[in-house]
Formats: C-alpha cells, sequence, structure tokens
C-alpha cells in the first residue's frame, strides 16, 4: 500500500530553509528512514520551477514521515534568508499536514485565514474558555 500523501504549498524561503536542513539519505540514517531523499527531490524541484517560472511558491507532496523529518530538523526560531522568522510559520504547514493525514481531512494546502480577535473572544466565551 501506498503512503498517504497531502499537498503543502511552501513559498521559495521554506524551500531554501528545507534545502539546508533536510539531511542526504547518503550521510544520515534517520534521514533515510524517513524519506529524506526523496523529500530532498521534491525540494529541489520546487526550487528550480520557482527559478524557471519566476513563482514564488511551489506544492509538494509529503507523507506523515517525511513531515515528521522536517519538524526533527527544522527549528522554530528558524529564520529566512531576509531575517524573517519561518521556522514557526512551516512547523505549523507540517502540523497541519500530520493532523490530516492521521485524521483523513486534506484541505492543508494553504494556511487557514486567520481569525478576528473579536472571533476569538467569542469562541472562547462560548467554551468558557476566556477566564
Amino acid at each position: 500500500m501506498d503512503a498517504i500523501t497531502i499537498p503543502i504549498q511552501f513559498d521559495i524561503l521554506h524551500l531554501w530553509l528545507l534545502s539546508s536542513a533536510i539531511p542526504d539519505d547518503a550521510f544520515s540514517n534517520p534521514g533515510e528512514e524517513l524519506g529524506g531523499s526523496d523529500l530532498l527531490d521534491q525540494v529541489q524541484d520546487g526550487l528550480v520551477f520557482c527559478a524557471d517560472t519566476n513563482e514564488e511558491k511551489a506544492t509538494l507532496l509529503l507523507t506523515d514521515d517525511q513531515c515528521r523529518l522536517i519538524a526533527a530538523v527544522v527549528t522554530m526560531n528558524a529564520y529566512a534568508s531576509d531575517g524573517r522568522p519561518i521556522g514557526r510559520e512551516l512547523l505549523l504547514k507540517v502540523f497541519r499536514a500530520r493532523h490530516a493525514i492521521r485524521h483523513g481531512t486534506i484541505a492543508v494546502a494553504t494556511d487557514p485565514d486567520p481569525l478576528e480577535k473579536a472571533a476569538v473572544m467569542e469562541m472562547l466565551y462560548l467554551r468558557g474558555d476566556d477566564k
């Protein structure tokens, strides 16, 4: 049976971070066990796609193991080359993908729209968590 994959869209700075963080299978047993070589191939293909088409984003099809590998090698406080903190947002994409794989949902290719503060406060109030 083939592993379940989930599409996740990464911008070019995320792709460069992944390219530098993912271990090559030839040098890392954990990378080999979790599909690091296939993941690195996808990341590099995404970078070439962005460079050749002037697109800012590319979509990768990730397995749960590949998501686990990303979560293991990318730190929450990772920064992009332009100084923007991107580790947290990249990890949240991966965590959403793992959740989708485990629970059978598929709408994780892009980040959800952020909720307005008033809507969050109303949700918390209705649940009784507003204290």
